[in-house]
């Protein structure tokens, strides 16, 4: 979509910030004066407590595992915050472990990243990758902070929130796509 300068002037004197996103959701800037996120919406994530939202975004991540391993029968024989990240990792490799077992075929021995060694693990990094610009362009929206997370350790540049709520989403959105996209021949 092209956005010509009247249209950016007008917008601008409005005090709407323009946002301007790649394809594939990923955001480039802003222009304008972007408004802060509101007060109360800081507060309340800085205030949160973390442990039961990371609870929650590691039951959900296993919970989704789980379920794309017994729909193709292969079912997976915290207090603390680094007890829980402990089990989100264990849980992680059983689920790999599985989908090993699905995918082994198409050369797919386990996750390995930063570099893919296959085109399993390829098509999953991209697919995360999508995921988290789309979550992370949701978390701005929401007036949050990226950077302010529960289950993954925060940091600047690392946007935390949005990938403790991609956990969730990862089996549905990409694993089951990158799934059935080799198990038809989709993806070679």
């Amino acid at each position: 979509v092209r956005l010509s300068t009247p249209a950016l002037v007008f917008l601008l004197r409005q005090g709407v910030p323009v946002f301007f996103y790649s394809l594939e959701g990923f955001l480039h800037g802003v222009a304008g004066a972007y408004p802060d996120p509101h007060p109360d919406h800081l507060r309340a994530q800085f205030a949160a407590e973390g442990l039961p939202l990371a609870r929650a975004f590691v039951v959900g991540k296993l919970r989704s595992a789980l379920a794309l391993l017994e729909r193709h029968r292969l079912p997976e024989g915290a207090l603390e915050l680094e007890r829980l990240r402990g089990a989100e990792g264990g849980g992680s490799r059983a689920y790999f472990q599985g989908l090993a077992r699905l995918l082994g075929p198409y050369g797919f021995g386990g996750r390995t990243r930063r570099p893919p060694r296959d085109p399993v693990n390829a098509a999953l990094s991209y697919g995360y990758a999508l995921l988290l610009g789309r979550v992370l362009v949701a978390v701005r929206l929401a007036g949050l902070h990226p950077e302010v997370g529960f289950l993954h350790a925060g940091g600047r540049r690392s946007p935390a929130l949005a990938l403790d709520l991609m956990e969730e989403f990862r089996v549905p959105v990409v694993d089951q796509v990158v799934l059935s996209a080799f198990r038809r021949g989709l993806l070679t």
